[in-house]
C-alpha cells in the first residue's frame, strides 16, 4: 500500500524527498490493502469484493486516481510507480488512457514481461497457482499472512532449490540495499492482501510469454 513510500526516514523516503523539493505529493492505495478496503456496497468478507485483477486497476482505479488529482490541481501529473504500480500504468497507457493528463512517468522495478524471472520461489509459486487454480479461486482474498498462503509456502519449501530461511531473497533475489532493521520495519506493514484472481493472473503471465489484459482462465471464472 501507500505506506511503503513512507517507511524510511524523511531523508530516504521518496514521498518526503519530493514534498521537500516542492512537489504536491499524492499517494494512492491499491484495492484490498490496509487503507483501501471500503466499498459503497461490498464488504471485504464477501467474494464479490475481491472479484478483480490488475487489469481492473488499469481500467478503473488508476484513471479514477488521475482524474481526482487532476481535478484538484488542474495540472498534469508526474507519475511514480513501483512493481505492480508500473504494470498498471503501462497497461493503462497502452490503451491511450491518461496520457492527456500525464507529464512524465518514473517506473521503478518495472513489470512488462514476467517470463524472464529467475527467482526459484517465484517460478514455483506461479506453477503452483496454475496447478491448483480452481482451488485458489475458491479463496477470494490472497492474504500473505493467512493460513492458506502459509500452507502454500510450506509446500514450496519442500523443494530443495528454495532457501526458506531467507524467503525475501528467495522471492526477490539478493538485494544490495536492505539491512535487518529495514526488513523488520517492512515486514511490520507488508506484504498486504490482494485478490487471488490477481495472483492467478500474474502467475499466468509469468508462465506464459505474453502479458495480457485479461487471462482466459480469469474470464471464464468471472462469467
Amino acid at each position: 500500500d501507500g505506506m511503503t513510500w513512507l517507511l524510511n526516514s524523511p531523508e530516504e523516503s521518496l514521498a518526503y524527498v519530493l514534498a521537500d523539493s516542492g512537489f504536491d505529493v499524492w499517494i494512492s492505495n491499491t484495492r484490498g490493502t490496509r487503507w483501501s478496503r471500503r466499498h459503497a456496497t461490498l464488504d471485504p468478507s464477501s467474494r464479490a469484493f475481491w472479484g478483480w485483477s490488475w487489469d481492473d486497476l488499469a481500467m478503473y482505479d488508476l484513471p479514477a486516481t488521475f482524474n481526482f488529482v487532476y481535478q484538484q490541481t488542474g495540472q498534469k501529473l508526474n507519475y511514480v510507480g513501483h512493481s505492480l504500480g508500473t504494470l498498471v500504468a503501462l497497461a493503462s497507457f497502452s490503451e491511450r488512457r491518461l496520457v492527456d493528463k500525464l507529464r512524465s512517468a518514473a517506473l521503478l522495478s518495472p513489470v512488462a514481461y514476467l517470463s524472464h524471472i529467475t527467482s526459484p520461489m517465484g517460478i514455483l509459486a506461479a506453477r503452483a497457482f496454475l496447478d491448483t487454480m480452481y482451488t485458489w479461486l475458491g479463496i477470494a482474498e490472497f492474504d500473505p499472512k493467512g493460513i492458506p498462503v502459509a500452507n502454500l509456502l510450506k509446500l514450496l519449501c519442500l523443494n530443495p532449490t528454495i532457501k526458506c530461511y531467507n524467503l525475501m531473497t528467495s522471492m526477490t533475489g539478493t538485494n544490495c540495499c536492505l539491512n535487518e532493521s529495514t526488513v523488520e520495519l517492512f515486514l511490520k506493514y507488508e506484504p498486504q492482501s490482494t485478490s487471488t484472481r490477481n495472483m492467478v493472473h500474474l502467475a499466468q503471465s509469468l508462465v506464459g510469454s505474453e502479458l495480457e489484459l485479461r487471462s482466459e482462465g480469469v474470464v471464464k471464472e468471472a462469467s
